[in-house]
């Protein structure tokens, strides 16, 4: 509502600014009149401008700028309907850069519509689980479940600070649990496929496609049984 409420306020005043401009054009400016126009119209250009100039943006208007081009370069050149599963804060940057879907991504965690939450905390919940469950078959099911194409993991991403600090994770009251399992030495199953597996990889992120994922669990599994 703010939005739209500044829109029709500043119609108003533009309205009433501009009639007043034209008023005084018919009769003739004199010099501070002439001034004031001149400081208003250039103000008006330089705000016009601003938002749509990377140069002259400044930080505190919260422009992203994406830093992994590599990741986005790849998953541009993938088939359009791609989708990758990530809790990495990265994945909030894809749908723009990359122009490809993630299941979920903190950006989107925003209770606009009860069904709307409940699906996407649904598919939160599953996938945090998959991500740090030690059962193969788990993984697996989430994979065929979504549809996964790509798996993006953060490098820290079974790290006990990392879990702690993650607020997608926190938000569902799962950290606890999590951090008791890998203080356990309780292993990941999707951990052991990221040597095999990463198609992509950066000072922060690793990206492995989901048909290697299975692949490597099914192995896995055959060599654990």
């Amino acid at each position: 509502m703010i939005p739209i409420a500044a829109g029709i306020a500043l119609t108003i005043w533009l309205d009433s600014y501009l009639n007043q401009v034209i008023s005084q054009l018919k009769n003739g400016l004199n010099f501070p009149q002439i001034i004031y126009l001149g400081c208003t119209t250039l103000l008006f250009v330089i705000l016009s401008i601003i938002p749509f100039s990377q140069d002259l943006t400044i930080d505190n208007q919260f422009y992203v700028k994406g830093k992994e081009i590599e990741l986005y370069e790849y998953l541009l050149e993938q088939p359009k309907n791609t989708l990758i599963a990530s809790i990495s804060k990265e994945s909030d940057n894809i749908p723009t850069f990359a122009q490809r879907s993630t299941l979920v991504a903190q950006e989107y965690s925003l209770p606009y519509h009860t069904e709307y939450y409940a699906q996407f905390s649904q598919r939160a919940k599953d996938l945090i689980q998959a991500q740090y469950t030690s059962n193969p078959e788990e993984v697996n099911n989430f994979i065929q479940k979504y549809g996964i194409d790509f798996w993006l993991l953060d490098l820290t991403a079974y790290n006990p600070r990392y879990v702690a600090d993650k607020e997608l994770i926190r938000q569902y009251d799962l950290a606890e649990i999590i951090i008791y399992q890998l203080e356990q030495n309780m292993i990941p199953a999707l951990s052991v496929t990221i040597e095999n597996c990463t198609v992509l990889t950066s000072k922060r992120i690793v990206l492995l496609p989901t048909s290697c994922i299975q692949n490597e669990l099914m192995k896995f599994t055959q060599i654990s049984g």
